[in-house]
């Protein structure tokens, strides 16, 4: 009896169907592994170079001190603190502006004023001094800019920062048309521009940044007292006329002990202090920004 056509097939695939399936499965999958491309390792990032904040030059390592002259801290105990809480730590930056000397010249100012103004406010009862003395700095300032001790606040913020910044620079600085300014500030502000040559100047112009008013000139005490939440902490000396200009007309209240008031003029003979006023002022701040005031 003849076999209908297709029943050989059938039975072929019958007989053999799973070993044919297996050899399409291994045929199969070798020609996707074929088709597949080579496996790849990790991506690489393409290189970015950063992004400057400022167009300022980069700093040189910046000499970080200790303060080396004696201090009447370190005859008077500070006041008892609890062991838990520590002195914080406050930080000067000083910044040459338009430095046309040696930059040993530089460190030996920055040095003399920060010292002066340590040993005569105290703050070394209530805070870990740290003076940081920069190799570069603003050396294309415009010295007639009334805006300069801001320059110096905003550059020492971008390159170092810290509590206060003091711009000093050995040319001759000209406020409002005025060449004999040798420094001035905005009133409890961060940032200072002053010459060298007074060691007096910067504590002068910090003493602004805590507060302390000018003794040198009536019309001038007045506004300042006028501007201050609480008025002027340092009253203007009784002994002193009260001309209606702003010259100098007062050499301020000096010392206990006969010194010149650093709150006074610069460029008077002998050495200069903060008056009683003046220190009491300074140690309750001082009290209040070092948080032991709220013990």
């Amino acid at each position: 009896m003849n076999e209908p056509w297709w029943e050989r097939p059938v039975c072929i695939l019958c007989d053999y169907g799973l070993v044919i399936l297996a050899l399409m499965v291994v045929l199969g999958v070798g020609l996707w592994r074929l088709s597949m491309p080579e496996p790849l390792g990790p991506p690489v990032l393409p290189t970015v170079s950063p992004t400057l904040v400022s167009t300022l030059p980069t700093l040189s390592t910046p000499v970080v001190e200790e303060p080396t002259q004696t201090s009447v801290a370190s005859t008077n105990p500070a006041p008892t603190i609890t062991p838990t809480a520590q002195k914080p730590e406050f930080i000067l930056v000083f910044i040459p502006v338009r430095w046309q000397s040696s930059m040993s010249k530089f460190r030996e100012e920055a040095r003399k004023q920060a010292d002066l103004f340590i040993t005569e406010s105290q703050m070394d009862l209530y805070f870990e001094i740290k003076v940081a003395i920069l190799d570069e700095g603003l050396s294309r300032a415009d010295l007639s800019n009334s805006d300069l001790e801001l320059d110096v606040e905003e550059y020492g913020i971008i390159n170092f920062p810290g509590d206060r910044y003091i711009g000093i620079t050995d040319g001759d600085l000209v406020l409002n048309g005025n060449s004999t300014i040798a420094g001035w500030t905005t009133f409890n502000g961060a940032g200072i521009i002053a010459e060298s040559g007074s060691i007096v100047i910067t504590a002068h112009e910090l003493g602004h940044t805590f507060g302390l008013c000018d003794e040198y000139s009536y019309p001038i005490w007045l506004e300042q007292d006028a501007f201050s939440p609480n008025g002027c902490p340092n009253p203007y000396p009784a002994s002193c006329p009260k001309d209606q200009d702003e010259f100098v007309h007062c050499n301020g209240e000096p010392t206990t002990d006969g010194r010149n008031s650093i709150m006074g003029p610069a460029g008077m003979p002998g050495e200069y202090g903060y008056n009683d006023s003046c220190k009491d002022h300074l140690l309750k701040k001082f009290l209040l920004l070092s948080g032991q005031g709220l013990e």
